[in-house]
């Protein structure tokens, strides 16, 4: 059996509080690659080791390690919960071949868990189901409700617990029709007999795995219509088979805090998740226009796709990859596919945790991490030049909520985006912005918290400290009618004097448009040299309109008439004209205030749909339409930016943290007039506190 053969490469993914981090200590010190089980609540874990997750108490990036179980090497990949901090969840479904799902005997299926399992779905990505918590006494084997809460997936119980009134004793293998007691250290098990009150439940459990499992084999499944007996080992094949597949989905129960079901679990790793070599296509880039194709991945030469990426202030960028195919050697030099640019391999590291050993080669299934790389980022295919196909890009959640930041310390604005720009790199979640109207540096993330911590950590590595406000909306000005009117800059002080005088018409135009300038000067009454003063002025002036001070905009101007003197006419005199003269026509031309519009897409299981569409509503919504993907209600609405400044803590209050949402800009509309008077006023009123300050 080849290397690549005994290589199982799982992903690790749970919703908050599901104890993930602690299922991952506990299989890395069952199998004896750690000296000791550490705890969440100590901040001692090998795999939450970022300060602010040990503050946190949660997983906020993904973490590597490995072990060895049975003559099989298994690469560990602890991903995010929580809804803040999905990207590593995201890019992981993209790089494991299987995965353990983990949640609590009785835990109830939030959102999030269904969140989680929809990302795995999408991804095709073998999983066994961990019941953990079986040492609580609130632990409850229901089967049937996670089923039923994870949208009828094919779950397959194969163990049934054996308790002692309300506490998990051990459990019945239904498929070996055996009972296992837990003994009190290590998650060694002792075979005892099925107890007579499991006997029914367990006799219940086994009849519905078999079937299941015979629905994965034609022959298997008529046989078993038939009436016919079905052995262990043919059923184990069909078992085997039908995970790898993604068609059905063991369940085990167990405790990571006591090692409970950890061995047993192991041994299902190991039995049932597919190799490297039996994992299904991976999906790659197919035309120009930006199709995506499958592809089975193989073949000699090295290709594998960076999943991840650290920014260290010290060391440099880390990129997390996962070897597909091939192998990867230390001082080789690669081909950064997508970007055609060649990458020197300084070393190859293998990861445990934090910690970071230096190997010779990987090769397919693992995960290794790569220093110092000059042009690659999360997403991109590096390979030998031979490789053809480059993988399909990581899809991300894209960003929410927004904040301005700006430096606590005078001249620290470079190093804020310099610090900005390297955490984006390592969060492809974060976007950075300058704001060019309102001139603010904008951060965007996927909640709150998301924030906080970006904020916290570049304090950390970077040493720079923001504060973070609320964005102003970048509101413009329009006007409704066409207005003639001069602009008239006469100046006489005993030498030389100022002279300039235009004619101009101002115009609406369509929603959209911008800004046009007009030249219809005819007989020279402006001479051609002043003309682009005139415009310049004009273009001053737009930077504020006559309401409330913002930019001006969909509007045509046109020079048609003016007087100038041999002497005293300058550029200077006639620019000042053209911003006069444009003030004046945008006075007296019905001008409004215009706010954003934005394309909202709210994502709602069915039964939160009435309470989020009053609440878009209330944001002075326009609801488009609602379509029905799976078990969530799609709702398409335009609403006003300012509404949706607080959208993600309004959503999250209606649907309990259920929903999802996302938007773009779409255009500009008028504000309506009671509010534009409000934002007039609040607009004066600031001016006037800042000009007396």
């Amino acid at each position: 059996m080849s290397a690549a053969e005994k290589t199982r490469t799982i992903g690790l993914f749970a919703p908050t509080g599901a104890g993930k981090t602690t299922l991952s200590e506990a299989i890395l010190f069952t199998s004896g690659a750690s000296t000791r089980m550490g705890k969440v609540s100590a901040g001692n874990t090998v795999m939450d080791f970022e300060p602010e997750e040990t503050r946190r108490q949660v997983s906020i990036s993904a973490a590597v390690a490995h072990c060895t179980w049975k003559e099989h090497l298994l690469f560990l990949l602890d991903t995010p919960g929580n809804d803040n901090f999905l990207a590593d969840a995201y890019a992981a479904a993209r790089v494991v071949d299987g995965a353990v799902f983990v949640t609590g005997l009785g835990d109830a299926v939030r959102y999030q868990t269904k969140r989680l399992w929809r990302i795995l779905e999408q991804n095709r990505v073998p999983r066994i189901v961990f019941l953990g918590k079986a040492d609580l006494e609130t632990a409850k084997f229901d089967p049937d409700a996670l089923r039923q809460g994870l949208g009828g997936a094919p779950l397959v119980a194969l163990h049934y617990p054996v308790q002692d009134g309300n506490r998990v004793m051990g459990f019945v293998d239904v498929l070996k029709r055996k009972a296992y007691r837990y003994e009190k250290e290590g998650g060694a098990t002792k075979e005892i007999e099925i107890p007579a009150q499991a006997q029914a439940g367990a006799q219940a459990a086994r009849e519905k795995a078999i079937e299941a499992v015979a629905e994965v084999d034609d022959a298997l499944l008529e046989r078993y219509l038939d009436g016919r007996e079905l052995g262990e080992e043919e059923l184990t094949a069909a078992l085997r088979k039908g995970v790898q597949a993604a068609k059905l989905f063991p369940v085990l129960i167990g405790s990571a805090v006591s090692q409970q079901g950890v061995p047993e679990l192991l041994d299902r790793i190991v039995q049932w998740l597919p190799s490297p070599l039996d994992r299904a296509p991976v999906l790659v880039q197919g035309d120009a226009a930006g199709g995506v194709s499958e592809k089975k991945p193989g073949g000699n030469g090295f290709a594998g796709l960076v999943f991840k990426t650290v920014a260290d202030p010290h060391i440099g960028q880390l990129s997390y990859l996962r070897v597909f195919s091939g192998s990867l050697s230390s001082d080789a030099t690669i081909l950064n596919l997508g970007k055609k640019e060649k990458e020197r391999v300084g070393q190859v590291l293998r990861l445990f945790g934090r910690m970071q050993t230096a190997v010779p080669a990987a090769g397919p299934g693992e995960l290794v991490a790569v220093p110092k790389l000059k042009y690659t980022s999360t997403g991109d295919t590096l390979g030998e030049p031979a490789v053809s196909s480059v993988f399909a890009p990581i899809t991300f959640p894209r960003p929410v909520l927004s904040y301005a930041v700006k430096p606590r310390a005078k001249g620290d604005e470079e190093k804020i985006m310099s610090a900005l720009a390297r955490l984006s790199e390592e969060d492809p979640t974060l976007s950075l912005r300058r704001e060019q109207q309102t001139k603010e540096l904008i951060l965007s993330g996927l909640g709150d918290v998301h924030i906080e911590v970006v904020l916290e950590k570049m304090k950390r590595k970077f040493g720079v400290e923001v504060d973070k406000q609320v964005p102003q909306i970048p509101y413009k000005e329009t006007v409704r009618k066409k207005i003639q009117a001069d602009g008239k800059y006469v100046r006489q002080s005993g030498g030389r004097g100022q002279y300039g005088w235009c004619w101009l018409e101002v115009e609406p135009l369509a929603r959209g448009t911008g800004y046009e300038f007009v030249d219809k000067i005819f007989g020279g009454a402006i001479p051609k040299n002043f003309i682009p003063s005139v415009e310049k002025g004009v273009q001053e002036a737009l930077a504020e309109g006559p309401l409330a001070g913002f930019p001006v905009t969909d509007i045509r101007v046109t020079l048609f008439d003016g007087k100038y003197h041999d002497v005293d006419s300058s550029d200077m005199a006639f620019r000042i004209a053209g911003s006069m003269g444009f003030k004046k026509a945008a006075e007296q031309a019905q001008p409004v205030v215009l706010e954003p519009i934005v394309t909202l897409q709210v994502s709602v299981p069915e039964d939160h749909v009435g309470g989020v569409i009053a609440d878009l509503n209330s944001r002075r919504a326009r609801v488009q339409g609602m379509e029905a993907v799976g078990e969530e209600r799609v709702i398409k609405a335009q609403v006003p930016l300012p509404e949706v400044v607080t959208y993600a803590a309004g959503l999250t209050s209606i649907t309990g943290g259920a929903g999802e949402f996302s938007y773009e800009f779409s255009h500009y509309e008028e504000v309506p007039t009671h509010l534009a008077q409000k934002l007039v006023e609040a607009r004066k009123k600031a001016q006037a506190a800042k000009e007396s300050q």
